[in-house]
């Protein structure tokens, strides 16, 4: 079995990218442990035969290997070049970002005033393509459709700015009750997403942000997986991905317990039958699509962009996702995909250092970051979802005038 060595020189690029910082917050950190992690349950889940799952072969853990060396690299040109002192701002005091008072109630009033309308467009979109007589199973489906909920559907990015700018400055005393009432707005829009994005999201934005607030402690990460499962059964039950109303609660957590599995090993053993194939370049089409999409709608290119959605692959149960890997060595190749990841590895090791609460706007980013590096495993989403990076960005630019600090 190909797996021992590989694991061992993980391990020791998550102890190496720690001891580097000291901090759990440091990306190359995150980005090897996971790693780490992924490849870890993908070997005992061979040698236990807890799901059937193809072994990965010698060539694609290679990959990973270098990739996770390519990122390690990236934390540590960062580290060494601008930060040799290490100084990172870990603080609990952020009383002195204020939000002005004609903002504050805009977003404020802003999230509560556009949810119905958000519901509303959300309900006649299930009714629509409605199945298993669920409207979430009916919203998902439209979803997966490529359906949206027109305009209405940028109302979660100012749900998402109106929480966690609160959420940054808050010290107990900065108007808790519109801290409470903006989380409470927030989770129908999370739950109308029908999606995995933005829980994670979610989590990775409290997570960025705790860490430098001072306040990151076991208990909640461990809040925050539990968080996350407890997310991920919900949805699986009332989509019917791996769960059903009708199974009993023992029934729905083996069931669902192994399509979790799948998911967290099924992406890794997908690229391992893309990577042993003949592969035809496409030079820009996947990583760069959301430029492609741009000039197809506004009538420059004819070529239509290429769909987001990937082939099925039975590995042996049947997946369509095949990591951060995939689409970047489809475009370019093997020497392309780690200068990308020396490149976002760089970018956010220095958003990582430049944090603090009173550098909201690069905080923000720090975090917002977290989200693609966490989802590394499953499938590419630096690139993918630069719609929404971009309105996120547009959102902090625009409020910056607003917030004193």
């Amino acid at each position: 079995m190909n797996y021992i060595i590989p694991l061992l020189v993980l391990l020791g690029f998550t102890i190496l990218n720690y001891k580097i910082s000291k901090s759990i917050g440091y990306p190359a950190f995150l980005f090897s442990l996971l790693w780490f992690l992924v490849i870890l349950v993908h070997f005992l889940c061979i040698v236990f035969k807890i799901i059937p799952v193809y072994e990965l072969s010698l060539k694609s853990l290679l990959i990973f290997v270098f990739g996770v060396f390519a990122f390690t690299f990236g934390g540590i040109f960062i580290t060494y070049t601008y930060f040799r002192q290490n100084t990172l701002v870990f603080e609990g005091n952020v009383s002195r970002i204020e939000l002005d008072p004609i903002f504050d109630n805009f977003l404020f009033w802003a999230t509560i005033f556009l949810l119905p309308f958000y519901i509303k467009a959300a309900y006649v979109l299930a009714i629509k393509h409605m199945i298993y007589d669920s409207y979430f199973a009916g919203l998902r489906s439209a979803f997966s459709m490529h359906e949206e909920l027109g305009l209405i559907k940028y109302a979660i990015s100012i749900a998402f700015f109106n929480f966690f700018i609160r959420f940054i400055i808050f010290d107990h005393s900065y108007k808790r009750s519109r801290l409470i009432i903006s989380l409470i707005v927030l989770f129908p829009y999370l739950f109308l997403t029908t999606g995995r994005t933005y829980y994670i999201l979610f989590i990775s934005l409290l997570f960025g942000i705790q860490l430098f607030k001072g306040k990151i402690k076991f208990s909640h990460v461990f809040l925050s997986i539990i968080s996350f499962l407890l997310a991920f059964f919900l949805v699986a039950v009332y989509t019917r991905k791996g769960g059903s109303t009708e199974l009993s609660l023992n029934n729905n957590f083996i069931s669902i317990s192994h399509t979790f599995l799948k998911y967290f090993t099924g992406p890794v053993s997908a690229f391992d039958a893309f990577i042993n194939q003949p592969i035809d370049h496409t030079y820009g089409l996947n990583n760069y699509r959301f430029v492609q999409a741009l000039f197809y709608k506004i009538g420059i290119s004819d070529t239509q962009p290429v769909q987001l959605v990937k082939e099925f692959v039975r590995v042996p149960f049947y997946t369509n996702v095949y990591t951060l890997y995939r689409d970047s060595f489809e475009d370019f190749g093997i020497t392309y995909t780690y200068i990308s990841l020396f490149i976002f590895s760089s970018i956010h090791t220095f958003l990582f250092y430049r944090s603090n609460t009173q550098r909201y706007l690069i905080l923000f980013l720090y975090a917002i970051m977290i989200y693609p590096l966490i989802m590394s495993f499953f499938q590419e989403q630096y690139f993918s979802l630069m719609p929404i990076w971009l309105q996120y960005i547009l959102i902090l630019l625009l409020s910056k005038r607003f917030i004193k600090s």
